[in-house]
């Protein structure tokens, strides 16, 4: 079980290639074709879980169970293990949706509305990002608005909708059909601390 600090998402590029996904842009300036989409379903231990008292100050509890989600819609071909051979992409872009739910075993199909984090992680969360790589360094977006359907959730699979408004009022949405890796998303407390990746200009 791995460990996480709710502090906004973890980035990971990296388990098979899903089919049958257009997730897209439909107005706005920023163009994204997501054709790609993976996902990982874990159970984590979250810590620094805040509560908020009625004298308006918090308390912090130990390492609580969870279940955590991450979807990753990409406008290229990746696998688990990274890109795929020959990508031949210098921008390349991905929509990833985290959901947590502060219990395990708790994420079921259903709708999953998306915002930006604010505040301790003292109850369920769900929230996205929008990022481009281009030529060694990333341009951040945020959603601030959007949902996620899940139609169907299985062992191997995830199925949906999922719509995302970007900081910029470009509006993304479409259907997602995705891959199950099984490999661990992000990094645990013993991997080496990865060099940041450069921020873009927007």
């Amino acid at each position: 079980m791995r460990r996480i600090v709710i502090a906004g998402l973890l980035f990971g590029a990296a388990c098979g290639s899903a089919t049958e996904t257009d997730v897209r842009t439909r107005s706005g300036p920023t163009q994204f074709a997501g054709k790609h989409a993976l996902f990982w379903l874990m159970d984590v231990t979250i810590s620094g879980i805040g509560a908020d008292l009625a004298d308006g100050g918090t308390t912090t509890a130990g390492p609580t169970p969870a279940s955590e989600l991450v979807l990753s819609v990409q406008d290229f071909p990746m696998g688990c293990g990274g890109l795929d051979a020959g990508a031949g992409q210098s921008t390349v872009a991905t929509l990833e949706v985290d959901v947590v739910r502060i219990r395990p075993g708790a994420i079921t199909t259903g709708d999953y509305p998306l915002s930006p984090p604010s505040g301790s992680a003292s109850t369920d969360l769900s929230f996205a990002a929008y990022h481009e790589f281009r030529n060694g360094c990333v341009a951040p977006f945020q959603v601030t608005d959007g949902r996620m359907t899940l139609s169907r959730l299985t062992d191997q699979e995830a199925q949906g909708l999922l719509s995302a408004v970007l900081d910029d009022g470009t509006e993304i949405d479409g259907e997602f059909i995705a891959a199950r890796c099984t490999n661990p998303f992000g990094y645990s407390p013993d991997d080496p601390v990865p060099v940041p990746t450069p921020v873009c200009g927007r």
